[in-house]
């Protein structure tokens, strides 16, 4: 059963309910010595991972117009991170680096998932970002702070693609946050191509030494009264010359909200089971 917020009761409340969240969002992260990134003329030479990525889904069920107000968004976001330095001991917060980044240019209505609702809203799309961010992160030596997955998924993935790997973000309430506890530096670059294809790169000051391999294990799927869950291990493969470790992250929930196929299951759909 999901609890009633008091602001769904007195909606009135709700505006002060999100100043007061912002607040204090930000003003835990005033330290300018941690979270005080600067940016650099140049690119650092070694490129540590990419991901690329197509923006349009023709395959969302909703008007197509939102994947391109999309686009439009995730290039404003974007540009405040463009060439981005992170250097040892520095945190980088998604939140916090884009905050402003709508002052100049505004965004459009994009579609957002809130209340296990899929809709329009000033801004949306802009998960698609913390979803790719958070994908290269994986594949470095960051330290991954702070991370939420999305409650629900309904818009459906490929099935062939890695399970429990988003990361979602909502200003005062969930951010995605790394940590460089290497000796190195590292660098956000972004950029956006005529087809509209997203490339996310990390870069670093040194060729990088180790190599990592995301996957699942465990894929499992299961009814909560008429909810339908997946559970899904998110594992990774390091790789440092002949020698190879395979280690735990964690354990990804979510609930599906789109019709499951053999492919997404990878078992027979008669076997998911009730609880």
């Amino acid at each position: 059963m999901h609890r009633i917020r008091l602001t769904q009761i007195f909606p009135f409340l709700l505006p002060l309910r999100i100043t007061t969240k912002k607040w204090w969002f930000y003003h835990k992260m005033k330290d300018e010595s941690i979270y005080g990134l600067t940016k650099d003329h140049e690119y650092l030479d070694h490129i540590v991972y990419q991901y690329d990525l197509p923006m349009i889904n023709p395959n969302s069920g909703y008007d197509i117009c939102y994947q391109y107000n999309k686009v439009h968004n995730l290039n404003i976001a974007s540009a405040p991170l463009q060439k981005l330095i992170i250097k040892p001991h520095q945190i980088f917060s998604l939140c916090r680096l884009i905050r402003n980044a709508d002052q100049a240019i505004p965004y459009k209505e994009g579609l957002i998932t809130t209340d296990e609702t899929t809709k329009p809203a000033y801004g949306g799309g802009l998960c698609q970002l913390s979803n790719m961010l958070f994908w290269v992160f994986l594949h470095s030596p960051l330290t991954i702070v702070e991370r939420y997955p999305h409650n629900v998924e309904t818009i459906p993935q490929d099935p062939y693609m890695t399970y429990g790997v988003d990361a979602t973000i909502a200003e005062g309430w969930c951010d995605l946050k790394v940590r460089n506890d290497t000796d190195h530096v590292y660098q956000i670059d972004i950029g956006f191509d005529e087809a509209n294809i997203m490339h996310v790169i990390l870069r670093a000051d040194v060729k990088p030494s180790l190599s990592y391999m995301i996957y699942n294990k465990n894929l499992h799927y299961h009814h909560e009264g008429k909810h339908l869950m997946q559970s899904v291990d998110v594992m990774r493969r390091i790789k440092d010359g002949p020698t190879i470790k395979d280690k735990y992250l964690y354990t990804n929930h979510c609930e599906i909200g789109y019709p499951l196929t053999d492919a997404h299951t990878h078992l027979n759909i008669g076997q998911i089971m009730e609880e």
